[in-house]
């Protein structure tokens, strides 16, 4: 029982990958992160010099306007860079907590079917029914004939979820 309740909690792991790389990332990528700050200061500076340099009449006060124009002009480059970073940082990170839930989930996954690939996670009847021609497939490599092993009940496990998931996020 606890290998059937395992493999089918890799398999809703599995099937949950994304949405849970997804909450990792937003966990470990708190508020906190400096560049980001920066950014949201920079973005408030350009909106307050944009507010001033609406005030300003261009005729009328030409040297502040342009004093002010001119400081806009680098606020923005500088902020066009800090998002070029924080989207290349946002990228990066994302892509290594990907690489670690995964290498965690399928090393996990693996040493367990491995471990177990001989246990039978369900038994079925032993009577000639529909699935005597698929038995010896279905529970290979147990040694019983009359089981299902746990490498296809994760494939079947996962297919199942994946197809349930679909249904459910389109409709």
């Amino acid at each position: 029982m606890y290998l059937l309740t395992l493999i089918l909690l890799l398999a809703l792991l599995k099937s949950l990958k994304s949405e849970l790389v997804s909450f990792i990332f937003q966990f470990l990528n708190g508020s906190s992160n400096e560049l980001k700050q920066q950014y949201l200061q920079l973005k408030k500076d350009i909106s307050d010099m944009i507010a001033i340099s609406n005030s300003i009449s261009a005729q009328d006060e030409f040297a502040k306007w342009a004093r002010n124009d001119r400081s806009l002009r680098k606020a923005q480059e500088k902020m066009q860079q800090f998002e070029q970073q924080l989207i290349k940082n946002r990228t990066t990170s994302s892509f290594s907590v990907n690489i670690i839930v995964s290498a965690i989930l399928y090393v996990t996954t693996l040493f367990l079917l491995v471990c177990n690939r001989s246990t039978a996670v369900i038994f079925l009847p032993n009577e000639e029914t529909f699935w005597h021609p698929f038995q010896s497939i279905v529970s290979y490599p147990c040694t019983q004939t009359t089981a299902v092993s746990p490498w296809i009940f994760y494939a079947c496990s996962c297919y199942g979820l994946a197809t349930i998931k679909h249904k459910l996020t389109h409709g």
